[in-house]
């Protein structure tokens, strides 16, 4: 391989180290790495402060409650871990490295700061802790955002290394202001992490493919592909990158034949396994609780009627896995995206056919279930955000070519740079909207959320020791402040079991009996809430442009009026 010469790009104006050694399909490829700059530092820097500043904005929601249900499968397992010194968590909703982590938090803010241990007391459902317990969640929403933070910079080295300084700050701003990141970015949950996983081991793979002389690349690629998967279950799906990029190179370089003669492939198998074991070592010594948990998922990912009570539609399942999409990116990003992932098609380049392989495969798989969540679709993100950066630098770099040897149509085609400063332009106007988005659900994570409005309404209006029935999704309340009769869905319950049990006061949350009113698969359900909504109604609070949270409604349920005598 020649040494690297320095040479200005004529696709972004970079001047950097370009390696004429690769070759792809015939054509000799020269990717600019370029040299660090004062500018391009402190622009990096400038985006991942304001990544920092929307991402710490409202980090402490709820406090000193916990409102997000999935923090505490996290939380409360690895609390346990602590207390019963545990190694296994009993609980693979998710794998268990994230689980690990947080217990190591945990146990220090319990030696230093004495956090609580204890879990599943009574009162509580299953997703509530206690207040003192707030800290953990805080330690850990922090870690969430720094890793996410993180991710903006992986993105950015990735962008950097295929087009360029800006390419590299273009990925790095998309990946800062995607709406579905932030917000998940600001809790105890798996999505962000497992994102930063797979833009590692893309940044992995590419290093493997620019030195291949070097098997060390590819074992690092097949590391953090275990600690996707062990992040969260769906970080398996990019395996896709490393295996599409070394068989590819294989081929190229020996022919099928190549593939069979070298290690490399079973040492890639066994490091993400490794890996994998490692951070969930339940998956060996305990597999029959991590299949059982696995197929529970699988029911309710498959379940319609699980599907249905969520929100989600079964009619059509590849529009809705768009819409969530686009939900969690913002409708102009996502156009982008698409032009961006058929430019890489168009590249027919090994790395570029490897990042938009796993797109499509992704998005395709996120369109199989009939359940569905925005965050699912984070691990995308990154490999999205660099097909946005390229865009640019690819569009200009057709432009040339189009002008070259035609002085007619010259005046007609935009010169490369004016071009790639209309494009980039244009992508920065497409990142409004989700700035916007951004800043919007920032300041509304600042105000109270509507349950901890209820909870001092309750406090200050209900008697002490009042017994009450509440549901999910509603204000904490403990038993030394009122007698409780609580269930997952009031709906559980008919109407004369609350009455024999004297309940006085029934708190509903939106969250739950927005389920089920005008649901035609449930209409026993759909007629308890109608029933309950019918009784006399003391408070009430709605979410708005001013609070988060579920509409919350209190009902006072007085006594059936004592039977005449008869005479």
């Amino acid at each position: 391989m020649e040494r690297p010469t320095n040479v200005k790009d004529i696709r972004g104006g970079v001047t950097g180290s370009v390696d004429h050694g690769r070759v792809w399909s015939g054509v000799v490829i020269r990717r600019v790495v370029a040299r660090p700059d004062l500018v391009t530092a402190l622009a990096l820097m400038a985006i991942v402060l304001v990544g920092a500043a929307v991402r710490f904005t409202g980090i402490d929601w709820g406090r000193p409650f916990v409102y997000h249900p999935d923090e505490g499968v996290v939380v409360k397992a690895a609390l346990q871990m602590v207390a019963t010194q545990d190694w296994n968590p009993h609980t693979f909703l998710y794998p268990s490295l994230l689980p690990d982590i947080v217990a190591g938090l945990g146990a220090i803010g319990h030696a230093v700061g004495a956090w609580p241990l204890a879990t599943g007391q009574e009162g509580l459902f299953a997703t509530e802790v206690l207040p003192g317990q707030f800290g953990v969640f805080l330690a850990g929403r922090v870690m969430v955002a720094i890793l996410g933070l993180a991710t903006v910079v992986v993105s950015f080295a990735i962008g950097q290394r295929l087009g360029g300084r800006i390419a590299g700050l273009i990925a790095a701003a998309i990946v800062t202001i995607a709406p579905i990141h932030i917000e998940s970015s600001r809790f105890v949950t798996t999505d962000v992490p497992v994102t930063l996983f797979c833009a590692l081991t893309l940044a992995a793979s590419i290093r493997a493919i620019d030195d291949p002389g070097r098997k060390r690349w590819w074992i690092v690629a097949a590391v953090f592909v275990g600690l996707a998967t062990s992040t969260k279950w769906n970080g398996i799906a990019v395996a896709i990158v490393p295996a599409a990029l070394y068989i590819s190179s294989r081929i190229k370089s020996g022919g099928i034949a190549a593939l069979f003669r070298s290690p490399t492939p079973l040492l890639m198998a066994l490091a993400a396994i490794v890996a994998f074991v490692a951070a969930t070592p339940a998956a060996v010594f305990a597999p029959g609780e991590v299949i059982g948990w696995l197929g529970q998922q699988a029911t309710a990912y498959s379940s319609e009627a699980y599907a249905a009570i969520r929100g989600s539609s079964t009619d059509n399942s590849v529009g809705v896995a768009a819409q969530t999409v686009v939900s969690g990116f913002g409708l102009p990003v996502v156009g982008l995206a698409a032009i961006g992932i058929v430019c890489l098609l168009a590249a027919r380049r090994q790395i570029e056919f490897a990042m938009a392989l796993f797109v499509i495969v992704y998005v395709t798989i996120l369109a199989i279930p009939v359940l569905y969540y925005p965050r699912n679709a984070l691990p995308a993100l990154p490999f999205v955000a660099v097909a946005i950066g390229l865009l640019p630098g690819r569009m200009a770099s057709i432009a040339g070519r189009w002008r070259r040897g035609r002085d007619d149509l010259s005046r007609l085609i935009p010169s490369p740079a004016h071009l790639r400063v209309a494009l980039a332009t244009l992508i920065a106007v497409a990142m409004i909207p989700a700035v916007s988005s951004d800043i919007a659900y920032a300041g509304r994570l600042q105000k109270p959320d509507t349950r901890t409005v209820a909870y001092s309404w309750i406090l200050a209006n209900l008697p002490h020791n009042s017994i009450v029935a509440r549901e999910q999704y509603t204000p904490q309340l403990l038993p030394d402040q009122f007698r409780l009769r609580d269930h997952d869905g009031l709906y559980q319950r008919n109407m004369a079991w609350y009455r024999q049990q004297k309940v006085q006061y029934i708190i509903a949350s939106s969250y739950i009996y927005g389920r089920y009113l005008d649901n035609s698969a449930r209409p026993f359900d759909d007629l308890f809430y109608r029933n309950l909504f019918a009784l006399p109604e003391v408070f009430r609070i709605d979410p708005g442009t001013d609070r988060p949270g579920p509409t919350i409604r209190i009902f006072r349920l007085d006594p059936l009026p004592a039977p005449i005598p008869s005479p």
